[in-house]
């Protein structure tokens, strides 16, 4: 390192690095511009000014960050798989209000089923049970498979037969 050597007032010599600012107070009698020698100072290097990390605390930072990043990754995963089961939820509510209208319009009579000619990933069954003379229960439900589970979505409806 460099030092600088500046003369107080009261016959003192100060020596200052252009680094880490070492601060040492020699006596003039002592040392007539002699060397800075580790004998001559008066203090240990600040520990503020000691550079670099511990293996420790590299491997402890390491392990905070492993685990921060593996609780983001499950939560953006779970995410993911909500948004993908929310899509099917209303891509089944829109397909089976469709195929109510379409029941509605045409009229049907006896249990049904098939496959959505807008999305073959989608199939539906139609029920229907007469609750009275005039009045059936429709029940329909539209099922989908995610991953290895089939999931449905039912609507029910009453139809008022008219002769």
């Amino acid at each position: 390192m460099i030092f600088r050597e500046w003369i107080l007032g009261s016959g003192e010599w100060i020596k200052i690095s252009k680094k880490c600012f070492i601060y040492s107070l020699l006596p003039s009698e002592q040392s007539e511009r002699t060397p800075y020698s580790p004998a001559n100072k008066v203090s240990e290097l600040p520990t503020l000014y000691k550079r670099g990390f511990t293996l420790l605390e590299t491997l402890i930072s390491l392990a905070i960050i492993a685990l921060a990043l593996t609780v983001i990754l499950k939560n953006q995963f779970y995410n993911l798989k909500l948004c993908s089961e929310s899509k099917n939820m209303l891509v089944a509510e829109i397909l089976a209000r469709e195929k109510m209208a379409e029941i509605d319009l045409f009229g049907a009579v006896e249990r049904e089923q098939g496959v959505f000619r807008e999305n073959q990933d989608f199939s539906w069954v139609l029920d229907f049970s007469e609750i009275e003379k005039n009045l059936k229960e429709v029940n329909l439900k539209v099922i989908w498979k995610e991953g290895k589970l089939a999931k449905d979505f039912s609507v029910t409806t009453y139809l008022l037969a008219t002769n």
